[in-house]
């Protein structure tokens, strides 16, 4: 009885251990991290009128890049500002470099924001 005891024990431990190493590996569904490569603005200057918005649009490389979030920064907002949400404000005639910057990666890209007078400012 032994004997049969020990054999069908091993050709338990047999068949589990084929089982195991034949059934695939299931992995759960993990968001692969895809890192930042890039940051490009859709223009690289512009012009605003005093008072008026212009909404500047960063497409962060690769597509499926896992964190997209950018920040925003005026190089001289007594010209113009920009929202978190790229909305540029021309405040004040002259020029401004408007930055977006990456958070995974610092990646950046910049346009030039020229503020011009509003058409009633130069009929004064």
């Amino acid at each position: 009885m032994k004997k049969i005891s020990k054999v069908m024990c091993i050709t338990l431990m047999a068949v589990v251990w084929l089982s195991f190493i034949s059934c695939p590996q299931v992995i759960p569904n993990v968001p692969i991290s895809v890192t930042v490569s890039g940051v490009s603005l859709n223009k690289t200057s512009t012009s605003i009128a005093v008072g008026n918005t212009e909404t500047l649009v960063a497409t962060v490389s690769p597509s499926n890049a896992l964190n997209k979030n950018v920040t925003w920064s005026s190089s001289n907002e007594d010209v113009a500002t920009v929202s978190a949400s790229g909305v540029v404000t021309a405040v004040s005639q002259g020029t401004a470099n408007i930055t977006v910057i990456t958070v995974d990666g610092g990646y950046d890209d910049v346009c030039v924001v020229t503020v011009t007078q509003t058409e009633l400012d130069t009929q004064r």
